[in-house]
């Protein structure tokens, strides 16, 4: 019994001699502190990411808000539901109302300074059986006036409006559409100095038809922002005086 004890308290001072209760604190602190060093890290690590994911992510939405439509949904227009009502009254133009086979698609509609504007396709089927399309704008304005047709003389059409031609200045004009009205003071202020460059510079017009405050314009197969830009730069470019008062309040 006695020599255990005695080589218990050798083991004792031994360990003692080579491990320091008090070292062994001091690591154990040290050990904690970079386990808290770490963790507290990670942690700020994690929120920058979320922080910078929602940044990431505002980014975005705020570009795509201010970004310009897409070339297929101009302006953010909007399927035509009603079809029938893009041929109704009061126009009765040749294709609506004389050629076979007649199909409207691409219909699409959106406002143009806060006036409906319709834009779509119509195709037919000609003499030799061939498909012809052509693309329509449709619009209500305030205009006040008879009538008023301008169409391309190349054009091959039987429609009339049974009112005399209007003759205008530019030659150039006058050998590219043909110009009918009963009232050639409003021709002249539809028809203007400035509408007659805006027609000439664009060569797939074919049909430009006013009846009952509404416009029609008909051109060779394009675009819709092509029509939209061209329905727009005419609206513009109409006198003020063939459009009606503003409605007093």
């Amino acid at each position: 019994m006695t020599a255990v004890m005695m080589l218990l308290g050798l083991v004792h001072s031994q360990t003692a001699t080579y491990v320091s209760w008090p070292a062994i604190a001091g690591w154990g602190t040290f050990f904690l502190c970079v386990f808290v060093l770490v963790v507290v890290v990670a942690i700020r690590t994690t929120i920058i990411r979320r922080r910078a994911g929602r940044t990431r992510t505002d980014a975005i939405s705020t570009f795509a808000e201010a970004a310009p439509a897409p070339p297929s949904t101009p302006l953010g227009w909007q399927p035509v539901i009603n079809i029938a009502a893009l041929t109704a009254a009061p126009f009765r133009t040749y294709f609506w109302s004389r050629l076979s086979g007649r199909e409207i698609t691409n219909a699409v509609f959106g406002l143009l300074d806060g006036a409906e504007l319709a834009v779509f396709d119509v195709s037919w089927n000609d003499d030799q059986k061939h498909r012809v399309t052509q693309t329509c704008a449709r619009i209500a304005l305030r205009l006040a006036g008879p009538p008023l047709l301008v169409v391309a003389k190349d054009m091959n059409t039987p429609y009339e409006l049974g009112t005399p031609t209007v003759r205008l200045e530019s030659s150039d004009f006058q050998n590219a559409f043909r110009v009918q009205c009963a009232d050639e003071r409003f021709a002249f202020s539809v028809v203007s100095a400035a509408m007659i460059e805006w027609f000439l510079g664009e060569r797939r017009l074919v049909w430009f038809e006013i009846r009952e405050g509404q416009l029609l314009v008909v051109m060779t197969p394009c675009p819709t922002e092509d029509m939209h830009r061209f329905v727009e730069g005419a609206l513009h470019r109409i006198s003020e005086f063939a459009f009606e008062p503003e409605p007093s309040e």
